[in-house]
């Protein structure tokens, strides 16, 4: 029984980190895999990455529960607004007017230019077997 009580106690452990963590994050408006990557937009939200909890720059009692409404009402209204530009993020940090430049964009029609299509009749065909390869060289 003594062992079995260590083992909950480390599993409550590990559970109430887990809850601790979600919870702030859900109090900044940032999701787990935001803090492991830092994209870009993150990196301009929160430009100085220093020690373990550098996502809660900017934290007001406010704003944390604004977050934490916007997110277990799923509003995503306010997300524009932290993410570009909002108050954890500001000029004279080197961001500029707190737009986040994401790139060109892509049209659709465009990423499969020049594949062939399903119905061509010179897509190719699969090996059936392993007989069947390699494919014999027709030159």
């Amino acid at each position: 029984t003594d062992l079995g009580r260590r083992f909950n106690l480390v599993w409550l452990i590990f559970v109430g980190a887990l809850l601790l963590r979600t919870t702030a994050y859900m109090m900044v408006n940032i999701t787990t895999s935001e803090v492991l990557i830092r994209p870009t937009y993150v990196m301009h939200r929160f430009p100085k990455k220093r020690g373990n909890f550098w996502f809660l720059k900017g934290f007001g009692l406010a704003s944390s529960l604004r977050h934490c409404r916007n997110y277990w009402t799923l509003n995503m209204d306010d997300d524009e607004g932290d993410f570009m530009g909002g108050p954890e993020s500001s000029p004279e940090e080197g961001l500029g007017s707190g737009v986040v430049d994401y790139g060109t964009e892509i049209n659709p029609d465009d990423v499969f230019a020049g594949l062939p299509s399903p119905g061509d009749a010179d897509v190719g065909a699969m090996p059936r077997s392993t007989a069947d390869w390699p494919p014999a060289d027709d030159g």
